[in-house]
């Protein structure tokens, strides 16, 4: 299995750097996530604090009900899973995070709604750059799953390929 999901994650490496299609490698990228369990995922990025934050989405494949909930409750400026990609390094779960970080009143919350919503694993890989740069890619799935620390390491490396794949590309993804 590990020597399987080696291959297929070099192969989708390999690809993000030879098709010219943005969008037919995010496909890949998709499918490659499924196989672990994900059915949604993210990849976006932020600069700047507060009124002054500009956010750019890649990609979103988040169901349009969640995105709406999450934006009208605003929950990105409290979002406990956010606010660990700012300090993390490596990635991590939505479970680590609701178990092993203090969470405020307003996290507690958050956490709540989307177990209500049906979310059960969360993964975010962290992604930190020059000049205060900061972005993220989550995965999200609505059944358990466990993560070998293979499976880590190779949705780690994928996730960030596919956050510098789109970063480079002038003028893809959608500003909020």
């Amino acid at each position: 299995m590990a020597a399987h999901a080696l291959s297929s994650a070099s192969e989708f490496v390999e690809r993000c750097h030879s098709v010219s299609d943005t969008n037919i490698v995010i496909a890949d990228f998709r499918s490659l996530i499924a196989g672990y369990g994900f059915s949604a995922s993210v990849c976006g990025a932020w600069d700047g604090f507060g009124q002054q934050r500009v956010n750019r989405f890649f990609f979103s494949d988040w169901p349009e009900s969640w995105l709406k909930l999450y934006a009208e409750k605003d929950f990105f400026s409290a979002d406990p899973f956010v606010e660990e990609a700012r300090r993390a390094m490596t990635p991590f779960l939505w479970s680590e995070v609701e178990f092993e970080r203090p969470l405020t009143p307003r996290g507690k919350e958050i956490y709540a709604i989307g177990r209500d919503y049906g979310w059960r694993e969360v993964v975010g890989i962290p992604i930190h750059g020059p000049a205060g740069y900061q972005g993220m890619v989550s995965l999200a799935s609505m059944k358990d799953i466990t993560l070998s620390a293979i499976d880590r390491g190779i949705l780690d490396m994928t996730s960030r390929v596919i956050h510098e794949r789109c970063r480079k590309e002038i003028g893809f993804g959608g500003f909020d």
